[in-house]
């Protein structure tokens, strides 16, 4: 008894409020931001770090979000176990302007989870003209398609070669990424998009 009139209809952002950042000079700066939880695959992003970390010695790598106490002190605890430490800076929850600012002084959003239905926080860091790299966990591989920035697969082997490609990018190519990347959220995920395809919708039930 099921019919075909079905649509998936992505969340809506309201782009036209959301600052594009004003240069791409890199400040020297990784950002995940998003809910500190084991499924979003921060450990993942220490391991492949430590790989790297010489690579990485100028960079600060900022992990926004809340998250359980003890687990934070694990993650805290495993960049000491693998030497880079110096490298991390767990801020805690970031919101209103702040948030933005942050989005905006990133080189590059990294999101290495194992699941997520949309992930919000890839379309904001977008919408900021920030390069996203991210996992196949998402659904978002227009990243790749349109080189707007990188959708890999879940290990670090991946994260380690998708962060030594970032950091081998001039300023003026982290800005053609960053500006395909904001393009995309104008024309496919913006607020009103989101809107005339639920009127759509809605049409045709």
């Amino acid at each position: 008894g099921y019919n075909n009139k079905v649509a998936v209809i992505a969340n809506g952002i309201e782009v036209d409020d959301i600052m594009i950042k004003s240069t791409w000079t890199k400040k020297y700066k990784i950002l995940f931001l998003s809910r500190v939880h084991v499924k979003k695959g921060i450990e993942l992003l220490i391991e492949a770090s430590a790989r790297i970390k010489e690579q990485l010695k100028d960079y600060q790598i900022i992990i926004a979000g809340e998250g359980q106490e003890d687990y934070v002190q694990e993650l805290r605890d495993k960049t000491t176990k693998m030497g880079v430490n110096t490298l991390f800076d767990f801020c805690g929850g970031v919101y209103g302007e702040d948030k933005w600012n942050l989005y905006r002084s990133a080189d590059l959003f990294v999101l290495p989870t194992f699941a997520e239905n949309f992930g919000l926080v890839i379309a904001e860091a977008m919408a900021c003209g920030t390069p996203v790299l991210t996992t196949k966990g998402t659904p978002w591989k227009e990243l790749e398609e349109l080189k707007c920035g990188w959708w890999i697969d879940i290990n670090v082997e991946s994260l380690v070669l998708a962060l030594e490609h970032f950091l081998q990018l001039s300023e003026s190519s982290l800005k053609i990424m960053g500006t395909t990347g904001r393009k995309l959220v104008e024309e496919k995920y913006a607020s009103e998009k989101m809107a005339q395809r639920m009127m759509d919708l809605y049409k045709i039930i």
